[in-house]
C-alpha cells in the first residue's frame, strides 16, 4: 500500500499539514489497512498524536474467527490467533505512519481485548511530526507554552 501524503485526495495540504489532517488520515488509511488484511471495514479508528507518541484505537477489531473460537470456548485460541494477526501487522502499520507522517517509528506496541473488541496501538516517533500548528499537540512544549498564554489571557480579561 503506497502513500503520497502530501498529495490532496488524503486530504493533507501541499504545506505542512494541521495535527487534526495527519490524525484523518492516518485513521482512514489504519481503517483500510485492517480491511483489506482482516476483513474488518466495520472497525471505527481513533488517532491521537501526543508530540512523539502516537495512539491509537481500534473499535469493533476482533475478526469473525476470532468471535466464533471465544464462543466456542477456544479463547486462548482465539487470543493465539490475535497476537499472530497483531505481529504481521506490525511492520505493516510502522510503514504506514512513516510514509504519513515522515518520522521514523522508534518501536510499536499493539495489543487486542477480545472482550472490549478494540486493538490498541501505541507507536514510538523518532521526532515530533512537522505540523503546521504544534500548539495542538498534548504534552509538547508548545501546546503548555500556548495553554499558559490562553490563561493568561484569559486572566488579563
Amino acid at each position: 500500500m503506497q502513500i503520497d501524503p502530501s498529495s490532496e485526495q488524503y486530504g493533507l495540504s501541499k504545506s505542512s499539514p494541521t495535527v487534526g489532517e495527519l490524525e484523518r488520515c492516518l485513521s482512514q488509511k489504519i481503517q483500510a489497512l485492517y480491511g483489506q488484511r482482516l476483513g474488518q471495514s466495520s472497525a471505527t479508528v481513533l488517532c491521537h498524536l501526543f508530540g512523539q507518541e502516537l495512539v491509537i484505537i481500534l473499535e469493533n477489531s476482533t475478526t469473525q474467527v476470532e468471535r466464533y473460537l471465544s464462543h466456542r470456548g477456544a479463547s486462548s485460541l482465539s487470543l493465539e490467533v490475535r497476537g499472530v494477526l497483531d505481529q504481521r501487522l506490525k511492520q505493516e502499520i510502522a510503514s504506514l505512519i512513516e510514509s504519513i507522517l515522515h518520522v521514523s517509528v522508534r518501536g510499536i506496541l499493539i495489543d487486542t481485548s477480545a472482550g472490549l473488541q478494540r486493538t490498541g496501538i501505541i507507536a514510538a516517533l523518532s521526532n515530533m511530526p512537522d505540523v503546521r500548528n504544534p500548539d495542538a499537540l498534548p504534552k509538547t512544549a508548545a501546546y503548555k507554552q500556548a495553554r499558559r498564554k490562553r490563561a493568561t489571557s484569559q486572566h488579563q480579561s
